[in-house]
């Protein structure tokens, strides 16, 4: 059969990509094209599929429902719904022209459902699925979840570089190593994940050193790529592996690569490995700068000196240190907000990412939300809102937005502090765009490996240097100016 994918192309979607290629390994064609309604009209004239796959993601439901309502009024195929919001929202079964729903890992479960549909099986007893047939509703168990996850094979990553060409020559190639966490933090899926699974959850699984020396080694001569980024929650999930991993690593595929480690994993000996392997920066979760905050509303023990000692240790293996944040925080001030960039500050990263928080749905922290009624919008509304916008009744909200985009100006250069407060009150968002610019101005600065062909990069990179120079300049300008005021 023939399986066209709507792609939203701000991230190589690596869902749709492990399915694309469990696919064709099952003898059946696939393709993709943009979340435009155009744009996928001319896809369905030209390929003609079979069936029309949709990967719902956070805060864009809405938009591949409607597009795929409206392909159905004029086109004929079959619909089935994936992605995390089919996965925690399930009801979306319930909107008009979704024909199946694919709940949880999809790999097996969606060939299996091909498979049948195309031999005139029966699909209503496919587990992990949901399916409309003969005006009822068909609800399927979960399946377990694969253990083995080298017998999959490698991600069909042609499936999003169609979408967007440009994909690789401004961002490092991204991969995965593992599935799961072990971590419980309350605003994050994986705990909402295994909750879904029951006694069939599995806290983390992984693939083999070997097996993702092999995909990047064929990525490296398929697509010359010069960076890799590592997205597993936490890499860190066995010492033996990542010893094994340095091992091969920098002989068989030898470039630079970006990864995410949990600061409770990260010991001397796992982060010497990374180092050893090639790794040139490490993003790890500070999330807040209150010790309180942290550890009871979002269940992350650790303390602030805690933090602070693994960025330190994180620097003096010469690794650039990039560190996640969450502004507007449930049941906290904005001054936590306030000791958050404070914290980055202290802790000397080298790029702060910033986001306001929003409620997944099912997680824990999410449900709270929505029972003291801080959500502005029912949390299993299949139309969620962005991250970068407010989405609880937190107060002071304007502020927020404005702090989240001067965050990272604040923290390369604190000695504006003073101006922090009055440029948060101003009732616009002005600093939106110019923000934006200036944190990519940093990102160039710091990952100049994966820009080589973005000329915007490079400019970045080559004015961030003379921008830093005059700021270190002016620095010791003013401390000499300080200095012999006070002698005379």
């Amino acid at each position: 059969m023939k399986i066209l994918f709507l792609i939203q192309d701000r991230q190589a979607p690596l869902g749709p990509m492990y399915l694309s290629a469990a696919l064709k390994k099952a003898g059946h064609q696939t393709d993709s094209c943009l979340l435009d309604y155009e744009t996928a009209r001319e896809a369905v004239i030209s390929f003609k599929p079979d069936i029309v796959s949709l990967s719902l993601l956070v805060g864009h439901t809405r938009e591949f429902i409607d597009i795929n309502r409206k392909l159905k009024e004029e086109f004929s195929f079959y619909s089935i719904a994936g992605g995390p919001n089919a996965t925690f929202g399930p009801e979306i079964i319930n909107e008009e022209g979704i024909d199946a729903l694919c709940r949880g890992e999809g790999e097996l479960a969606t060939v299996e459902f091909i498979n049948a549909l195309e031999q005139g099986g029966d699909i209503t007893k496919i587990e992990n699925f949901y399916v409309k047939k003969d005006g009822q509703i068909y609800k399927n168990p979960l399946r377990s979840l694969i253990k083995d996850l080298d017998v999959l094979p490698f991600p069909d990553y042609d499936l999003a570089f169609k979408v967007n060409p440009q994909y690789l020559k401004s961002r490092p190639f991204p991969v995965m190593a593992s599935r799961g966490c072990r971590s419980d933090c309350a605003h994050c899926f994986n705990h909402a994940f295994r909750k879904i699974y029951g006694d069939k959850a599995v806290k983390i699984r992984w693939r083999s050193p070997e097996n993702l020396v092999q995909q990047l080694e064929e990525a490296k001569r398929k697509y010359d790529i010069r960076g890799v980024i590592i997205l597993d929650d936490n890499i860190i999930f066995s010492t033996k592996w990542l010893e094994e991993f340095a091992e091969i690593y920098p002989k068989r595929v030898g470039v630079p690569f970006w990864c995410l480690v949990t600061p409770t994993f990260a010991t001397e000996k796992a982060i010497g490995y990374l180092k050893k392997a090639g790794c040139v920066s490490i993003t790890i979760g500070l999330e807040t700068g209150d010790e309180t905050v942290r550890e009871q509303i979002l269940r992350r023990k650790m303390s602030d000196e805690f933090l602070i000692e693994t960025c330190r240790m994180i620097k003096s293996h010469d690794i650039r240190l990039f560190a996640h944040n969450i502004l507007g925080i449930p049941d906290s001030p904005i001054e936590n907000d306030f000791k958050t960039l404070k914290f980055n500050i202290k802790c000397r990263v080298d790029y702060a990412d910033v986001n306001v928080y929003a409620p997944l749905p099912e997680t824990d922290l999410g449900v709270y939300t929505q029972q003291q009624d801080m959500v502005c919008y029912d949390i299993t509304n299949i139309n969620i809102s962005p991250f970068r916008n407010i989405s609880t009744t937190a107060p002071r909200k304007r502020e927020t937005e404005n702090l989240c985009d001067l965050f990272m100006f604040f923290v390369k250069f604190p000695f504006l502090m003073p101006l922090m407060r009055p440029m948060i009150r101003l009732p616009w968002r002005i600093y939106r765009r110019p923000a934006g610019k200036f944190n990519e101005f940093c990102l160039g600065r710091i990952r100049p490996q994966t820009y080589r062909k973005n000329p915007a990069a490079q400019f970045y990179s080559s004015s961030y240097n003379v921008s830093r120079e005059t700021y270190v300049s002016l620095r010791k300008r003013l401390k000499a100016l300080k200095k012999r005021r006070s002698a005379g």
